[in-house]
């Protein structure tokens, strides 16, 4: 992580600090959820290298899971840049995906068994893996709730993304993500998904989403093929779209002087996963598919909405990405 007063400008060479740490959106879910007291299994492709087996003694010192973590000979683990304005705390990341891309589909399908009650994934890793576990989930009698973090967004594959977004329960982007994915949508021309994408004519900037009305919101998220959207807008909350639901809802964020925002999201959607999860434990299999019971997949969603922006608000008022990641019981907010 590289550390300056502000963001380099295009041409800029500004002078900074680095600090070093275990970071990417798996490893950081992944600490959230762990951090909230909930058991949690991590399955990822690793490099043969140094910071392979230093990533395995990081879960490893956490309790995590990681019987399902393979390595990969030849190829280097997945690593980031990333660079931070400590005015604003703004931040911008370059991904070097490396081994991540290696994960095959069977690794990922292995790793879900009857236990587990949540699963997330990201697209850090191949997209025909991410697709092959939604589709698996899909088939499952009793499903675990199954959450897409979609990001970073590939500049390819529009129809893959689609139906990735189509297998999962709820898709948390943020708001750069989510108009990215709506872009996405509208300029597919796959004949299975060309009419219902016709209407989606104007698409507004990123930076209105969170001025845009609870009506104008709803009516971009009904254009996303998956059930519950959940809209992360950082100092402004979050939003909650839930298919059929006759309520939406704006979860605010909790008061903070952040320091470095990079990884919050993370934090948030590992944080909202670990929710899930001991709300499923407390009160048993909780369906977002089923109409029937939107009202209480409601009272989980906001929820596990308060309890993300907690943690995502309070991993902002330190420097780094897992390592800023609160420690906080989720079972004390049910």
């Amino acid at each position: 992580m590289y550390i300056s007063a502000s963001l380099p400008l295009r041409g800029q060479t500004i002078l900074g600090r680095l600090e070093e740490g275990h970071g990417g959106k798996g490893n950081n879910q992944a600490i959230a959820c762990v951090k909230s007291h909930v058991p949690t299994r991590f399955c990822c492709a690793l490099g043969e290298d140094a910071h392979g087996k230093e990533a395995q003694m990081h879960f490893d010192s956490y309790s995590i899971d990681s019987s399902h973590v393979i390595s990969i000979p030849d190829k280097k683990t997945g690593s980031a840049g990333i660079f931070v304005g400590e005015k604003d705390g703004a931040n911008s990341i370059i991904v070097a995906a490396a081994a991540n891309m290696c994960l095959e589909p069977k690794h990922a399908i292995k790793s879900i068994d009857k236990a587990v009650k949540t699963v997330v994934m990201q697209f850090e890793i191949d997209l025909t893996t991410v697709l092959a576990v939604g589709n698996s989930i899909r088939e499952m009698t009793t499903p675990p709730i199954f959450i897409i973090n979609p990001a970073p967004i590939p500049t390819s594959h529009p129809l893959k993304i689609y139906e990735c977004i189509s297998k999962c329960d709820i898709c948390t982007p943020n708001e750069t993500e989510f108009i990215d994915l709506l872009h996405i949508i509208r300029d597919m021309s796959s004949s299975e998904t060309k009419d219902s994408i016709s209407e989606l004519s104007s698409i507004p900037d990123a930076s209105l989403l969170s001025s845009l009305s609870d009506e104008e919101l709803i009516k971009l998220c009904r254009f996303m093929p998956c059930p519950c959207v959940i809209i992360t807008m950082g100092g402004a909350g979050c939003f909650i779209y839930l298919a059929d639901s006759t309520e939406c809802v704006t979860v605010p964020a909790i008061d903070v002087k952040p320091i470095d925002t990079t990884g919050a999201g993370d934090a948030f959607t590992g944080a909202f996963a670990a929710f899930c999860t001991a709300f499923c434990e407390k009160h048993g299999e909780v369906s977002i598919r089923s109409p029937e019971k939107k009202p209480f997949v409601l009272e989980m969603l906001k929820g596990a909405c308060r309890f993300g922006c907690i943690v995502a608000g309070k991993s902002t008022e330190s420097v780094g990405t897992s390592s800023a990641i609160p420690t906080i019981d989720v079972h004390e907010y049910l």
